[in-house]
C-alpha cells in the first residue's frame, strides 16, 4: 500500500502537469487584436462601470414638453455658403450604397401554432411596414389627418418577430434601403428601438407605445427641404436651424393625438434631446427627457451610423457601436446604452464575416461572454466557392480560427 506522502506527491505532480497544459493552451490562443478587441474591452469596461437606476420612470411619469409656439413653417432663408473643402462623399446624405458579393439570402422564419404552420417572411413584412408609413406620409403631405390604425395593427407581430428572431433587425441594419430615405429610416428606427426596449425589459404595453413612437419620430422632416436633407457636406448655420425645427413640425402632424397618446408627443418632440443637455430643442438633460425619447435618440443615431451620410459611407455594426461608445457615450442614458451593448451583438445573427482562413461564414449564434467569438456557419471556402452543405465552427472552442472582417 503506497504511503500518504507518495500519494500527495503524485497528486502535486498531476496538478503541475495540468497547470502547464492549461498555460500552454492559453499561450497558443491568439490574442484578440484590432478594432474587435478594443471594442470588446470598451464594452466590458462600460458594462462594469455603468450605474443604472432601479426603477426607470414610465412614459406616464415622464415630464411633458413645453408647448412650442404654434407657427407655420417658414421657408428656409436662401443663403449661399462659401465653397468648402469637402471630403470625398457618397451619393446622398442618408444613403451610402455599397457593393457586396452575393451571399445567401436571409432565411424565412417558420413558426408553429396550434398544429398550423405559419410562414413568416421577414422581407415581405418589412416592406409592408414601409408601405404603411408611406401612406401616412402621403396623408400628411395632402394635409389629411394622419391615421395610425394600420400601423397599430401590425405592431404586435413586429414585436413578436423581434423578440423571437433576428430577421427584422438584420433587415433594419442592412445598408440597402427599400424605399425613400425617410420611410426607411423611420421603419428601421422603430425596429431598433423595440430591440432596445426588449433589452430594458419593458412591458408589452410599453413596447407597443415605443414602436409607434419610433415609426413617427421624424415625421416633421417632411417639412424640411430636400436641398438641405440631401446636401453634400456641412450644413450652414441657417440650414441647421431649419433642420432643428422638425420636432415642432412633427407635433403639428400629431396634434390630434395629444390627449390619447401623450407619450407620442413627448417622443417626437424630445428625441433629439441628449442626456448631457447638449441636444435640442429645449436642452433637456437626464430624466427630464422621456424614456421613449432616450431610447429612440440612441436608435436614431445607431441607424444613421450604419446607413451613412453623403460625406461618408455607412459603418458596419461593430464600428457604429464603437463610435457611439467612444465619441458620444455621454449623450445617451447609461442604462439605454447598456441595453444596446447587451442586445445588439458586435456580429449580429445572420450577418456575414470573413475568417482568418479566408473563408466566409454566417453568424448563427452569439457568445454573450465573448462577443468576438460567435458560432458561425462556413458558407464559402477561401477561393469563394460555395460549400454545400455548410459546416459550423464554435470560435470559442477553436482558438486558432477567428474573425478578421465583417462583410454585411
Amino acid at each position: 500500500m503506497p504511503k500518504m506522502k507518495d500519494v500527495l506527491k503524485s497528486y502535486k505532480e498531476l496538478q503541475d502537469e495540468t497547470e502547464k497544459s492549461n498555460a500552454s493552451k492559453e499561450k497558443n490562443r491568439p490574442k484578440e487584436t484590432g478594432s474587435f478587441s478594443s471594442l470588446e474591452t470598451l464594452r466590458e469596461a462600460l458594462l462594469k462601470n455603468i450605474k443604472t437606476k432601479k426603477t426607470p420612470p414610465t412614459e406616464e411619469e415622464s415630464p411633458q414638453p413645453a408647448k412650442p409656439e404654434t407657427q407655420s413653417p417658414m421657408p428656409p432663408k436662401e443663403t449661399k455658403a462659401p465653397p468648402e473643402k469637402e471630403e470625398k462623399v457618397g451619393k446622398t446624405r442618408f444613403s451610402a450604397p455599397q457593393t457586396f458579393e452575393k451571399l445567401p439570402p436571409i432565411q424565412i422564419e417558420t413558426k408553429k401554432r396550434e398544429g398550423e404552420i405559419i410562414v413568416f417572411n421577414g422581407l415581405n413584412f418589412y416592406l409592408d411596414l414601409h408601405r404603411k408609413i408611406g401612406q401616412i406620409f402621403s396623408d400628411a403631405r395632402n394635409n389629411f389627418q394622419i391615421n395610425v390604425t394600420s400601423i397599430l395593427k401590425v405592431i404586435p407581430a413586429m414585436i413578436d418577430s423581434i423578440r423571437t428572431g433576428e430577421e427584422l433587425f438584420i433587415l433594419a441594419i442592412q445598408r440597402k434601403r427599400y424605399a425613400t430615405w425617410l420611410a426607411s429610416h423611420m421603419v428601421n428606427v422603430a425596429v431598433i428601438s423595440v430591440k432596445l426596449g426588449l433589452g430594458l425589459k419593458l412591458s408589452d404595453t410599453e413596447l407597443h407605445k415605443l414602436a409607434l413612437s419610433g415609426f413617427l419620430h421624424d415625421i416633421g422632416m417632411l417639412k424640411i427641404p430636400n436641398r438641405i436633407i440631401f446636401k453634400h457636406g456641412k450644413l450652414t448655420e441657417d440650414e441647421f436651424e431649419t433642420v432643428k425645427r422638425h420636432p415642432e413640425y412633427g407635433l403639428q402632424y400629431v396634434s390630434h393625438l395629444k390627449d390619447t397618446m401623450p407619450y407620442l408627443i413627448n417622443a417626437i418632440y424630445q428625441e433629439h434631446e441628449r442626456y448631457d443637455g447638449s441636444g435640442y430643442p429645449k436642452g433637456l438633460r437626464g430624466d427630464e427627457i422621456s424614456l421613449f425619447a432616450r431610447i429612440i435618440g440612441l436608435a436614431d443615431t445607431f441607424e444613421a451610423l450604419v446607413h451613412g451620410r453623403a460625406y461618408r459611407d455607412g459603418f458596419i455594426t461593430q464600428k457604429a457601436i464603437q463610435t457611439i461608445i467612444q465619441y458620444r457615450g455621454k449623450s445617451f442614458d447609461p442604462k439605454v446604452l447598456k441595453a444596446m451593448l447587451n442586445t445588439i451583438s458586435i456580429f449580429p445573427v445572420g450577418s456575414y464575416v470573413q475568417l482568418n482562413t479566408g473563408e466566409i461564414a454566417k453568424v448563427v449564434s452569439v457568445n454573450k461572454q465573448r462577443p468576438v467569438r460567435p458560432i458561425v456557419e462556413v458558407v464559402k471556402d477561401s477561393n469563394g466557392n460555395v460549400i454545400n452543405p455548410p459546416y459550423r465552427i464554435d470560435l470559442e472552442k477553436e482558438p486558432l480560427t477567428y474573425i478578421v472582417k465583417q462583410i454585411s
